[in-house]
């Protein structure tokens, strides 16, 4: 297949890449490359807009008919936003 990836000894042979280009997990630092200020997020499965959708219509009216037709964005927090394997965000300011 033409996107299948081979395999380069070179790359994987040499040791000053390697030290270059690979760090041990507790020497790196880890933080956000930019500052979040707003952002939409969307329900990206039918189990996320159904749990909000009762939260706001009940269970008997929880997912609307166009949530099957049409992404359904919302206001995102940027609170919420923290760099993988950091601390626990823990609780959205303001809620």
């Amino acid at each position: 297949e033409d996107d299948v990836i081979e395999p380069n000894p070179s790359l994987q042979n040499n040791l000053p890449l390697q030290s270059n280009s690979m760090h041990l997990l507790e020497n790196t630092l880890y933080h956000l490359p930019a500052t979040i200020g707003d952002y939409t997020d969307f329900y990206s499965s039918r189990e996320h807009a159904t749990n909000v959708g009762i939260m706001f219509r009940g269970k008997d009216n929880a997912l609307q008919p166009n949530w099957l037709h049409m992404p359904i964005g919302y206001h995102g927090r940027s609170s919420s936003i923290f760099p993988s394997l950091s601390t626990s965000c823990g609780s959205s300011v303001g809620s």
